[in-house]
């Protein structure tokens, strides 16, 4: 008896799990209609329509068609249309019924199994539905694992031919009783982790990687910061008397974009829980539902910081927390002291004057002073590199602070109107990354230069009164020579705006050894 393939849709998920049905015309529907061939009770599926799809004969297979205002996937890429291959997931709707398509030998012009009954699969094909099943039930490996052996024995017993039903369930048996302790061991480690990985998702404020910037964010922003922009502005341009070394230096400040997150002690990054669609689900707050693993978006978090070129081949100084920003974070070292690990994500630069950003990253760091050198992909020749004193700086003496800080805040509060206005009418909303780069690519990057006077020198710190705050760190702290005294590290909020500054000696130290022989 001559043989041939006849085509066939097994139900993997839904509410005809288990059944698989036969394709013995040249058009069929798929949906909630009474007249559909492949048709789903209306009541068990929320997002199935009345005649949701169709499959057309197309040579020895079918092509599926979408109907004009419903969702297909095929192999989790959606579709409208598409000829069908043996092995395609087919899934109906978002989160809908999900069957598979296949080719499978018969005698020629018979139907190898009634349509709608239950399927008689290999083990191979037995197992692989049950682990797509699952997988499209949660994204969580070991919840998975907890599905596939709840429904595998059944699925033997329902849906294999006799031979395999009597070699497969006794061995069956022995293994599901193994795994299922392990997968149950397992499930209570990653309910624990997965309670560490929302608890340090909102304790150390962890946000989407693309979350963007909305237009009621900006406005807020400019109101924010209309009685702040015109301090900053108004101490900015009290350094004109200094305007020579200013015009010297202020090339040469980098402002620094930087995000990390953290990964577990398997290498797993912290990330959202996505649906079929790639969009973070949320729990009933609206937070994102965070978890180690997975493909979703990684979890991180952003900050903003000041360095600048110190060397003619591009090294940059600056502070280690800004290099490693989680060292100084109380949050962050409760996290890494229960085994989770940081990971820098992304660290860019830019330059006053230009509009490309340009990669950085970490060359060593201090362990006994808050400095730090970092190597960048963009500085030329062209841009000068600032000089550090060989001696400390005077009591008394005057000093300049350059640096960025409350970061693209402060960019932000000393654009014109009429720019930020245009940013609010930017569809999709600019996000913190886009932010720095439209304002750069307008010319709005800058740094802010204070003014102030030195009052105590110590072998560990150079004191100064010149304002800043956070995101000014690992700004240089400049004499009226030109060179670097110190690099500004933190305030003193309770000492009556006194800032700290690592002494220029420390940074030497500490870059010297990667200093090309031309700038020693």
């Amino acid at each position: 008896m001559s043989t041939d393939f006849v085509n066939v849709l097994d139900h993997i998920r839904g509410p005809l799990r288990g059944s698989r049905q036969v394709l013995t015309s040249q058009l069929h529907s798929i949906g909630t209609g009474e007249d559909a061939f492949i048709h789903f009770p209306v009541h068990r599926v929320s997002d199935v329509q009345p005649r949701h799809a169709t499959l057309t004969k197309d040579g020895d297979s079918y092509q599926i068609r979408a109907a004009d205002d419903a969702h297909l996937w095929i192999n989790g890429t959606r579709v409208t249309e598409q000829v069908l291959e043996h092995g395609d997931l087919i899934r109906l709707g978002e989160t809908g019924p999900l069957l598979r398509y296949r080719h499978i030998a018969g005698p020629t012009g018979k139907q190898v199994i009634q349509p709608g009954t239950r399927a008689s699969k290999s083990m191979k094909e037995v197992l692989d539905d049950c682990v797509e099943g699952a997988k499209a039930e949660t994204s969580s490996g070991i919840r998975q694992g907890l599905i596939v052996l709840s429904h595998l024995p059944k699925d033997i017993s329902n849906q294999s031919s006799p031979m395999v039903k009597t070699l497969s369930l006794g061995t069956l048996v022995i293994v599901v009783l193994l795994l299922g302790w392990i997968t149950i061991r397992l499930s209570s480690l990653e309910t624990q982790l997965n309670a560490q990985a929302k608890e340090m998702a909102e304790t150390l404020g962890l946000v989407e990687r693309d979350n963007q910037i909305t237009g009621e964010e900006l406005r807020q922003i400019r109101d924010d910061l209309l009685s702040t922009a015109d301090q900053l502005l108004r101490l900015n341009n009290e350094s004109g008397d200094e305007a020579r070394v200013i015009q010297q230096a202020m090339r040469s400040i980098v402002f620094v974009q930087a995000s990390y997150g953290f990964s577990d002690p398997t290498g797993q990054m912290l990330r959202a829980i996505v649906g079929v669609d790639g969009i973070p689900l949320r729990d009933t707050r609206g937070q994102m539902i965070p978890t180690f693993g997975g493909k979703g978006l990684i979890l991180e978090r952003q900050l903003t910081g000041t360095a600048f070129v110190a060397s003619s081949d591009g090294l940059l100084l600056t502070n280690h927390h800004v290099a490693e920003p989680w060292l100084y974070d109380e949050f962050a070292k409760s996290a890494i002291s229960r085994g989770f690990s940081p990971v820098v994500i992304r660290m860019i630069g830019f330059l006053p004057g230009s509009s490309e950003p340009f990669n950085v990253s970490l060359v060593e760091a201090s362990s006994s002073a808050d400095v730090a050198v970092l190597r960048c992909s963009g500085i030329t020749t062209e841009v000068p590199y600032l000089e550090l004193a060989e001696s400390p700086p005077e009591l008394g003496q005057s000093v300049l602070v350059l640096g960025y800080p409350t970061g693209i805040r402060a960019l932000l509060a000393r654009t014109a109107p009429t720019v930020l206005d245009s940013l609010m009418q930017i569809q999709p909303k600019p996000d913190f990354w886009q932010m720095a780069s439209i304002l750069a690519g307008s010319g709005h990057v800058a740094p802010l230069i204070t003014r102030g006077i030195v009052g105590q020198i110590t072998p560990s710190a150079i004191v100064y009164d010149a304002e800043t705050t956070h995101g000014g760190s690992g700004g240089p702290v400049i004499g009226l020579d030109g060179k670097v005294v110190a690099v500004n590290t933190a305030s003193i909020q309770d000492f009556g705006g006194s800032n700290l500054g690592v002494p220029a000696s420390a940074a030497r130290d500490l870059i010297l050894p990667h200093l090309p022989q031309t700038d020693r």
